[in-house]
């Protein structure tokens, strides 16, 4: 059910982003801000869909 929410929220959040982009450029504060908070979520959709991944410890 969360995964749910997340991905909801990620499409909009990944539509508004777009659209600042075309709007105001890549390079503007508006969408850089939109692109972290996307890259955020992402991270939790990951952790939610792979739960296992995030515990161990990488291997460098």
């Amino acid at each position: 059910m969360q995964l749910l929410e997340f991905m909801k929220k990620y499409y909009r959040l990944k539509n508004r982003m777009e659209t600042s982009g075309i709007r105001y450029g890549l390079n503007d504060q508006r969408t850089i801000g939109l692109s972290k908070e996307l890259d955020l979520l992402i991270v939790e959709i990951m952790k939610i869909k792979y739960p296992g991944s995030f515990n161990r410890k990488e291997i460098v």
